[in-house]
């Protein structure tokens, strides 16, 4: 299922993996809930744009595997503002 969010304020993350990727972590209310959100993205190119403090919109595939686990959006994208 695609979902659409803005992020204020998250962390910007890193891995060795694969020539290193960027992805992001935040806190948001889904659903009613507080719930942590991971977010991997699809390009190299959406990576690069990561800039603390600097909102965002972004758009992908959500994973819910239920409330005891943090949310993965995942294959996401920027979204002009």
């Amino acid at each position: 299922m695609c979902e659409t969010f803005t992020v204020v304020d998250f962390i910007v993350l890193s891995t060795g993996v694969d020539g290193g990727h960027r992805y992001i972590e935040t806190r948001l209310i889904y659903r009613g809930k507080q719930r942590r959100l991971t977010v991997f993205f699809a390009s190299k190119l959406d990576e690069a744009k990561l800039e603390k403090g600097k909102p965002l919109k972004v758009s992908g595939t959500i994973q819910d595997d239920g409330d005891q686990f943090g949310l993965l959006l995942l294959e996401a994208v920027l979204v002009d503002n």
